[in-house]
């Protein structure tokens, strides 16, 4: 049985949108979670994506950010905004300092770029963004191309 990604909670205004996911493996244990502000037809701010280290570098933390990029441009649609203008809706992705040189990396080819107009809460946080088509495109082809052994059924309604 294949992992699965579901909405663990969901926080929905007239102009905004707070999501959370959850990814549990196939004994229903959550070895993961993400959770992101959706502001809806200006940007997607990706607060969380976080996988247990056993679990890591199989494409996980990818599937969860690519469920939320997903739900955003969908949920954006529904609103009545325009698919256009949501493909070049913002994404916004805060990170540590401390994060290894590899993840930065990893969010790069995702198709973020480091944004030092976003303002952080902290010093010690860099803030990346990139646009909603780019990242969701990007994500789908890394996971094509590298982490089809490891499979994942998403049930975000």
């Amino acid at each position: 049985m294949p992992f699965t990604i579901t909405l663990e909670k969901l926080n929905k205004g007239h102009t905004f949108e707070d999501i959370a996911l959850v990814l549990k493996n196939d004994i229903a244990s959550e070895i993961g979670s993400s959770s992101a502000n959706l502001i809806f037809n200006e940007s997607l701010t990706i607060l969380r994506v976080d996988v247990d280290e056993d679990y890591r570098n199989r494409g996980y933390g990818f599937r969860l950010m690519l469920s939320l990029c997903q739900r955003a441009f969908s949920d954006n649609i529904k609103e009545g905004n325009s698919s256009f203008a949501t493909e070049w809706l913002k994404v916004h992705l805060v990170a540590d300092e401390g994060e290894t040189a590899n993840l930065r990396k990893y969010y790069q080819r995702v198709g973020f770029t480091e944004d030092e107009e976003q303002e952080n809460d902290r010093p010690d946080q860099y803030s990346m963004t990139g646009s909603l088509g780019s990242v969701i495109t990007n994500l789908q082809i890394i996971l094509a191309a590298k982490y089809t052994g490891y499979p994942v059924s998403v049930k975000v309604e």
